[in-house]
């Protein structure tokens, strides 16, 4: 293989011949996050667990118990676009957080899904945005300066596995599904037509 593990991490209270499985990561990015420096990695764990470390590997902080059965979805705001920096999570509880990163406390929840949340971005267009999939076959958008849902769409066939959203016009949602279809979503639209 051409490539070489440059940094390994593990929660800090695993420690090696330990019972019991190791918790996974289930969501990872890179962010410069407030309170935690330029380029960190910011990862989402099976355990409920958001953990924030240097791209080194060294830990900066964390937040335990972000989500009761597991953290699966996770986006940032570095401050710069948004007013303050915040981390926002999705669980496997289907509830959307958003957490200071200074303080590391939760500022809001949406339990907005019935499953998982498997996609969470900001609005590119609009960062006070909050727009988020889930396998119960449904994309919220939340605004985050009302603190309510501003638009939810759902389909009967395909749980959401992903999302992104493109950079062109008018900046739409895609999501994947099990179905093996990527949906165009106009997310100006409060509910599908």
């Amino acid at each position: 293989s051409h490539y070489s593990i440059k940094t390994a991490i593990a929660p800090s209270y695993f420690k090696k011949g330990a019972k019991g499985a190791l918790p996974h990561v289930s969501a990872v990015l890179f962010s410069s996050v407030q309170g935690a420096g330029p380029k960190t990695l910011l990862s989402g764990w099976a355990d409920g667990f958001i953990r924030c470390h240097t791209v080194e590997g060294k830990p900066l902080w964390e937040i335990t118990s972000a989500h009761r059965d597991g953290v699966s979805a996770l986006t940032a705001s570095d401050g710069l676009t948004c007013s303050r920096s915040f981390v926002a999570s999705g669980g496997a509880d289907g509830v959307l957080r958003l957490w200071c990163t200074s303080t590391r406390t939760l500022l809001a929840q949406f339990p907005e899904h019935r499953g998982a949340v498997t996609g969470l971005l900001l609005d590119d267009a609009k960062p006070h945005l909050l727009h988020s999939c889930s396998v119960d076959k449904s994309v919220v958008t939340v605004d985050l300066k009302s603190e309510r849902r501003v638009a939810a769409h759902k389909v009967k066939e395909g749980a959401f596995h992903a999302m992104a959203q493109t950079p062109l016009n008018e900046h739409e949602l895609l999501t994947c599904d099990t179905c093996g279809s990527v949906k165009f979503w106009d997310i100006d639209e409060a509910e599908a037509r």
